[in-house]
């Protein structure tokens, strides 16, 4: 009894708070979001947008942000009144929107929100190349992590060199704009995928090209995207099982398998089924494999020889190679320049 009585006592007191809060936090999104995406590059996924919007479900005004599980965000305790204001603030931070242009601008946000982790997650596997080569598979001049395409959209030349690490990220913005993220608006929510989630799909696309995904053209779904898809909607653990088995099987070139790329589709798996994080904190409290992002060393995974089983042992092999972190990695790939602050280049 004295509970519901505090309880009404709260409600009474921070109920024009709430109220206020909602009401100004939902009125400013129709104002916000015209400027948010006037300064927003999305010429690229014009297409995308015009046929994904309008499609969503509107039933409801918002829905909880499921990053807010993942992160294990800790509500303070109601029974301290000083502690609510906060409270409100930290539900609407994880919150996602569902009229469909601002939910539009939110997914590409998240994914744009995650191109340094998955830079850094391709320099273990990929050389950073500062001058060019000639790349014989794609029959282009590349750089970088094997970019034939500047920012600008140009295509790389021979004897073109990276001067510092914003020439690479405005690479691989390029290529990130004008293939992966179209791909992953078309085919999945991206409010419901991990950080795991997202930097393995992108490295799949990466490595074998954004149909392992689905069509570029029209719409049509690989067995992964089904599967996967699938497994997310109703955690039907055979289909992850489907969608990895997929994964695993893109091991081969010109029909033979290449141990280099085994090993690959290893890691996205362990990263997709959550037995990796690059979280540390939650990897501990989880008990899984810890991956650290700033301790990458450039071609890390095909360094270290037979995989153990053990994923904590893998991580720790990793991390040992070289010794070398994201920054050192910078400074061998352009030694005359000075390697800038990589915080400068998130969206």
């Amino acid at each position: 009894m004295e509970l519901v009585t505090k309880t009404k006592d709260l409600i009474k007191k921070y109920g024009l708070v709430i109220a206020t809060f909602i009401a100004s936090h939902f009125s400013g999104i129709a104002q916000t979001n015209a400027e948010v995406n006037a300064g927003h590059k999305t010429d690229s996924i014009a297409d995308v947008i015009e046929n994904i919007q309008g499609k969503e479900n509107n039933d409801s005004i918002f829905a909880l942000h499921p990053d807010s599980l993942i992160n294990d965000v800790n509500v303070p305790n109601s029974s301290n009144s000083d502690s609510i204001p906060a409270a409100i603030n930290n539900i609407c931070a994880d919150t996602i929107p569902t009229d469909s242009a601002t939910l539009m601008q939110y997914r590409i946000d998240k994914f744009n929100q995650s191109s340094e982790n998955m830079v850094k997650f391709l320099s273990l596997f990929e050389n950073i190349k500062s001058k060019a080569y000639y790349d014989n598979v794609a029959k282009c001049y590349s750089i970088g992590l094997g970019f034939c395409y500047r920012k600008d959209g140009t295509r790389i030349k021979a004897n073109d060199r990276i001067k510092n690490e914003e020439d690479l990220f405005g690479m691989w913005e390029f290529y990130a704009d004008k293939h992966y993220l179209p791909q992953m608006l078309k085919y999945f929510k991206l409010e419901t995928l991990t950080e795991e989630e997202k930097i393995a799909i992108t490295s799949l696309m990466f490595n074998c090209g954004p149909g392992i995904i689905g069509s570029t053209n029209g719409y049509k779904p690989t067995p992964f995207t089904k599967a996967f898809n699938k497994w997310k909607e109703t955690g039907d653990e055979q289909s992850l099982n489907i969608a990895c088995e997929y994964i695993k099987s893109k091991n081969k070139s010109r029909g033979k398998i290449v141990p280099a790329l085994t090993k690959r589709r290893k890691i996205e798996e362990e990263l997709i089924r959550g037995n990796i994080l690059i979280d540390k904190e939650q990897a501990t409290l989880q008990g899984k494999a810890f991956l650290n992002l700033d301790s990458v060393v450039v071609g890390a995974f095909y360094s270290v020889g037979k995989f153990p089983s053990d994923m904590n042992l893998l991580m720790e092999k990793v991390s040992a190679v070289d010794g070398k972190t994201y920054s050192d990695t910078l400074r061998v790939a352009f030694p005359v320049s000075a390697v800038l602050n990589q915080k400068k280049y998130r969206k």
